[in-house]
């Protein structure tokens, strides 16, 4: 019998015969390239080129006067290279040749040494454990507000197998009030100081006030986890450069009070990528290094509830900024507008939302659920090519 069959061409896997019987991933041949222009004869002016040199245009979502979507070979983007040079100036040639490195050669970040950890992001994808020591947060709000029990939840975690700890005091769910930094450091000290020196994983301060994080720094955290991607606290950056310690930054829209107050956006991803690069630019002005900083999308934050849903499909998009990716679906609204289930009967879709990010390039999941998200982590790592 004769049989026709497809398969994917960014997924093409071959299961080889050896004693380790590992599946070791094909570098992917074609890539899709969103390109964003200033004027609308930029853009005429580029297909043409592209339909003259056989590029395709990709028409499966809509795009506006001043983007375009095309299907790349790296001998392609290669002869964009030599054209654009010619015609687009460094700037764009050099935005070509990253993409070319990030998408083509199996990029993977620098690894980032945390504590007396060093984490390799080709080896497997880290597990981030939620505590959130708040009366109102969406999903655990009261469950550890009390100090001893926030210190045996966080032992709870790290049993579980969690990589690092977040650890928050002031809930960010939409429609959230800022707390005083008093009242933050209220709730987080008292556990950071419980668990100094008992918990073997890194530590990281939830939080968006640089008063909060360096007294949290001093009382034990080893990293900043900041959802405003440091631009609500104009010193938060050198906080972070002073104790030299890695930071986590966030895209958000507006602020956990009024960010759901219908977010629009033009492009999702572009606007995404433009507003992360910007606290890049933050972050290493104030002498932060690159490979400390950690990017995150923020799902759920200024985000309509499809709009997560189209983060998690076009997340290789955040590899051009060339840092380590965090992403953050744990139990979240936009898998409840489907399951039409509450908060903690989001399991299932918490594993799935990660697992789809796993394979399109993120490298941290902070979650509620550690045990079972680094369970789904270790399958998906075996086809997003790591060697862990």
């Amino acid at each position: 019998m004769i049989r026709v069959y497809g398969f994917s061409l960014n997924s093409d896997w071959r299961f080889l015969e050896n004693p380790g019987h590992l599946l070791v991933p094909r570098p992917p041949e074609i890539w899709g390239m969103d390109i964003h222009f200033s004027q609308k004869s930029e853009k005429k002016f580029w297909v043409e080129f592209a339909r003259k040199n056989g590029i395709p245009e990709w028409e499966a979502l809509p795009t506006d006067d001043h983007s375009c979507r095309l299907v790349v070979t790296r001998e392609r983007v290669d002869q964009l290279i030599d054209w654009s040079g010619k015609t687009w100036g460094n700037v764009f040639v050099d935005d070509l040749k990253k993409f070319q490195k990030v998408y083509f050669d199996e990029y993977f970040p620098r690894p980032l040494t945390i504590s007396d950890h060093t984490w390799d992001w080709k080896e497997r994808t880290l597990i981030m454990g939620i505590l959130n020591i708040t009366p109102d947060s969406f999903s655990d709000g009261g469950k550890y507000l009390d100090p001893d029990r926030a210190q045996q939840r966080a032992y709870e975690l790290v049993e579980a197998g969690a990589d690092a700890l977040d650890i928050g005091g002031e809930s960010t769910r939409p429609g959230a009030d800022s707390l005083s930094d008093d009242e933050e450091l209220g709730r987080v000290l008292p556990v950071l100081e419980a668990i100094r020196g008992e918990i073997p994983v890194p530590i990281s301060i939830d939080t968006t006030k640089a008063s909060v994080a360096r007294e949290a720094l001093k009382a034990g955290a080893n990293m900043i986890n900041d959802i405003s991607g440091l631009r609500f606290d104009p010193e938060m950056a050198s906080v972070a450069a002073k104790f030299g310690v890695p930071v986590i930054m966030m895209h958000i829209r507006g602020t956990p009070k009024n960010m759901q107050e219908n977010p629009q956006y033009k492009n999702l991803m572009g606007e995404i990528l433009n507003e992360l690069a910007g606290s890049q630019s933050l972050a290493q002005q104030a002498g932060i290094s690159p490979e400390k900083i950690i990017v995150d999308p923020g799902i759920g934050f200024g985000k309509r509830w499809f709009h997560n849903y189209q983060i998690l499909g076009e997340l290789a998009a955040l590899k051009m900024l060339e840092s380590p990716i965090l992403i953050g679906p744990s139990r979240k609204s936009f898998l409840g507008k489907i399951l039409n289930r509450p908060p903690e009967e989001r399991l299932e879709g918490t594993l799935v939302a990660s697992t789809i990010g796993i394979l399109n390039g993120a490298h941290i999941i902070r979650v509620h659920d550690v045990k079972e998200a680094g369970r789904a982590a270790r399958i998906a790592d075996m086809f997003a090519g790591k060697s862990g």
